[in-house]
């Protein structure tokens, strides 16, 4: 069997406000390059907030150009900022730090399912 790409629901983030309101986090959202363009992540985020079963569900995503598509997307999913600010490795980036802009500078993002 072909797979498209694979998706994780971490029912036990690790990053703080998730983990203190249970929010579950959707990660390693991954799309298999000839399947891209084609609703699979938006398919895997879909089944993913089906099996939350919580009235909030959690997403993250790098701030580098290279993950503009995704930014995009999950703005177009009804995913916005949780207001916290950009994170490096789930921890808050305080004012005036000095990160490495990788995968691991995200912006947090949450999604009312109600």
């Amino acid at each position: 069997m072909d797979s498209k790409g694979f998706v994780v629901l971490n029912r036990d983030p690790k990053y703080p406000p998730y983990k203190k309101l249970n929010i579950p986090e959707i990660q390693d959202l991954y799309v298999m390059p000839k399947y891209r363009r084609q609703g699979v992540a938006k398919q895997l985020i879909h089944f993913c907030e089906a099996q939350a079963g919580t009235d909030t569900i959690g997403i993250s995503v790098p701030v580098s150009a290279q993950y503009g598509g995704a930014q995009r997307l999950y703005s177009q999913l009804g995913y916005s900022p949780d207001g916290q600010g950009v994170t490096y490795n789930r921890e808050g980036v305080i004012h005036n730090d000095y990160v490495c802009v990788d995968d691991d500078l995200c912006l947090m993002m949450v999604k009312d399912l109600k």
